[in-house]
Parts: structure tokens; sequence; C-alpha cells
């Protein structure tokens, strides 16, 4: 498992997400300063690699910890939904606010856990790859969960009211329609989020078995995350 750019100017082998050649010092690739959210947004779902590996080269990465955290905030509603709907920790209601603190916290700390062991994985593969490129392209792949969040939330919000979240009654006794609707439509936006994670480790080490496994740990751990996050019933 290799993924790496040779120079045209020495023939050096060198770190795919290299600049300049670090024998000749020339310029192997374009030079990307920072992410422009906007262009990324789209072209992400058009061409998931290519945005990724714009992603990696990039110097700065921009927008990473606002994403994170917004990224956290919408997991943080699945657990909610989650825990009320299997009647587990209903008590969590009542201290939401901390619960959600906490819950963002533990979420961003997962996933900056699971770049590093990721980094860590790839290296002892032979792939040199670097933490904060990891760290950016897997919160990326949260795009399609802000997507939910600001587009299906408030619709959620406005045809259920508080019982979407809260289930009692279940918006399945309210509005079943829409409420199979919503549903598949944020299974969709996991679904998609989970194949930008494949992408993403694609982008990274050119392996389409070891992206399919990783993509499978990394949702994985995630999903489990929404059942078991720390809700805190005090």
């Amino acid at each position: 498992m290799k993924n790496s750019i040779v120079c045209e100017n020495c023939g050096t082998e060198n770190p795919h997400f290299k600049l300049n050649c670090g024998k000749c010092n020339s310029y192997i690739r374009p030079r990307v300063v920072n992410i422009d959210f906007w262009k990324i947004w789209w072209k992400i779902f058009e061409s998931p690699v290519k945005s990724f590996k714009e992603i990696i080269f990039a110097e700065h990465k921009n927008f990473v910890s606002i994403i994170l955290l917004l990224a956290g905030f919408k997991f943080f509603l699945h657990s909610v939904i989650l825990s009320q709907a299997l009647n587990q920790n209903r008590e969590v209601l009542d201290y939401l606010s901390i619960n959600m603190v906490l819950s963002m916290g533990y979420t961003i700390s997962l996933v900056s856990v699971m770049s590093l062991m990721i980094t860590l994985l790839n290296r002892s593969l032979g792939v040199s790859t670097r933490f904060k490129d990891n760290l950016a392209i897997y919160v990326y792949s949260f795009l399609p969960q802000l997507f939910a969040l600001f587009i299906f939330v408030p619709v959620e919000y406005a045809v259920f009211g508080r019982y979407w979240f809260f289930q009692n009654p279940s918006p399945f006794d309210i509005k079943e329609t829409i409420a199979w609707m919503m549903l598949i439509l944020e299974i969709i936006m996991l679904g998609w989020g989970f194949l930008l994670s494949i992408f993403a480790t694609y982008a990274q080490t050119k392996s389409k078995i070891y992206s399919l496994i990783i993509g499978i740990v990394f949702s994985g751990i995630l999903l489990l995350s929404n059942l078991y996050l720390p809700l805190l019933p005090f």
C-alpha cells in the first residue's frame, strides 16, 4: 500500500502530501493555501476523492473546528432521539444543556482520537500521512450531517415540534408518512457520510479494501457512539 508523488525533476519518490521534493526542492504539485469551503461543499458530492485531495493539500484547514462542533451537535440530537425512542436514559432531558456540552466534547475527542489512530496505522502499513490531514478529511466527511442539521432539522421541528426529538407521542403517531420520509432522508445522509469516509481514506492510501475497512470501523464507532453517548441522568 503506497501513495506517493514522483518528482519530475529528479525522480525522487515523495509522500503524496508534499509540496516540494525532499531532494531537489522542486514543486511537485500545485500549491493550495486555503480550503474553499463553498467550492468543496459542492465538489465533494460530485468528485469526493479529488475534493479530499484538495483538503489534504491545503496548508490551512479552514472550518474544521466549526464543522466538527456542528457535527457533534447533530450527533447529540441523534443520541437524544435514539435514547427516547428506545426508552433509555429518559431522565437526560432534565439536564439537556449539560449533556449537550458533554456529548459534543465526547464526539470531538472521539473523532480526534480515531484520526490519530488511523494516522499511526497508516504509518505502520508504510503510508506516510499527517494527523491534521486525516482529521480534516474525516471531519469534512460529516458535511451531509451539516446538510441534515440546517435543512432537515428545521423541517422536522416545524412539523413535529418537540415530539420529533422526545418521542412522546411518537412522530409516527402524529404524521406517519412525513415521519418515515424524514427518517429515510436522515438515514441517507448517514449512508452518504459513510461513503465519504471511504473516499477520504482512499484519497490518503489508494487502497480500496483498506478504505472500505476503515470506513466501516470509523462509521461503526460513530454509530455506536450515537447509541451510547455518555448522556448523564445525574
